[in-house]
């Protein structure tokens, strides 16, 4: 896995603008990868540009060893390009993490060729569906190549309005449904708030509280797993480490029922907290009690674990 994820299988990552989706794909998925396959490369397809020597700098800030041949940065424009690279770097077997960041701003070549910026000529802009066909065709293609070959794709997508909808959702990712069924997992990020609440409140530190929803997957059994959990991201600093903030933490605890909440109450171990603050301070000044905590969170992760292995052998026999 890599950074959670499992590895051989095709996920995405959607949302707004400023949920963190990129932030996700640094610190936990590339980093993840690199450090757990040293002898494995990870690539990103940039299609937004991002990746000038500021974004190198900012990539190499979040942990991520651009300063090898571990990492590849690949730059196109055209999503006829973006698929078949993806196909190509996938299928040799060298690479752990391919992603594309981000698929909605890559366009059809035909949308590339003639014609001036805000033309409206059919001929000169991509025709309806050939978005959504071109991805279906990708997606239909690197499917059992990166599972045999053992490669995590990883989508970057936007979320887009959808124009004139009276009834029913009113956004959309781009590519088509083709897109949407193909994928073995989906998730969703959106903005919770922005916090300068640093761990345990020690110092202040600009950071931003993002909810990944869960709303579609293929490898673990419904109904069987927590569908969002909230995650933080700090912006000062990172570090590798401190993947037990607080914050991120106490959300995988009440999800698990190891604390429990009643109002401004907070429950943990027969001891009564009055908001979340000030079960911070006790777990700051108490180290075991901190291990201790940190400890059963994990061991709640690893029988999720179990089930979700089990339910899988059980599928396997039938």
């Amino acid at each position: 896995k890599y950074g959670g994820l499992v590895c051989g299988t095709l996920a995405e990552i959607s949302g707004k603008p400023g949920t963190c989706k990129s932030l996700f794909l640094y610190r936990h998925v590339l980093r993840t990868a690199q450090r757990a396959f040293p002898d494995r490369r990870v690539c990103i397809i940039d299609t937004e540009n991002s990746l000038n020597p500021a974004g190198m700098s900012w990539l190499r800030f979040n942990g991520v060893n651009t300063e090898t041949d571990s990492f590849l940065r690949a730059q196109w424009n055209t999503l006829e390009a973006v698929w078949d690279t993806a196909i190509k770097l996938a299928a040799t077997g060298e690479f752990s993490v391919v992603a594309i960041d981000s698929l909605g701003n890559a366009q059809p070549a035909s949308a590339k060729t003639g014609g001036s910026r805000g033309s409206e000529s059919v001929g000169k802009r991509a025709l309806p569906g050939e978005f959504a066909k071109i991805t279906t065709d990708g997606v239909k293609e690197i499917g059992e190549i990166c599972q045999n070959t053992n490669t995590l794709l990883l989508v970057v997508n936007q979320i887009r309005d959808k124009i004139g909808v009276l009834y029913g959702p009113k956004t959309d990712t781009p590519g088509g449904h083709a897109l949407q069924h193909g994928l073995h997992y989906r998730f969703e990020f959106s903005k919770m708030k922005d916090t300068n609440d640093g761990i345990f409140g020690e110092a202040k530190r600009p950071g931003r509280v993002i909810r990944a929803r869960l709303f579609k997957s293929k490898i673990v059994p419904s109904f069987k797993t927590d569908d969002s959990t909230d995650l933080v991201f700090y912006f000062d600093k990172f570090e590798p480490d401190s993947a037990a903030d607080f914050d991120s933490l106490s959300s995988l605890a009440k999800s698990a029922g190891i604390i429990k909440q009643s109002g401004a109450w907070i429950m943990w171990e027969e001891q009564k907290f009055h908001g979340s603050e000030a079960l911070k301070r006790h777990l700051k000044d108490n180290e075991d009690d901190f291990i201790k905590f940190k400890a059963s969170v994990l061991e709640s992760l690893s029988a999720k674990k179990e089930v979700t292995s089990k339910w899988g052998d059980h599928e396997e026999e039938e």
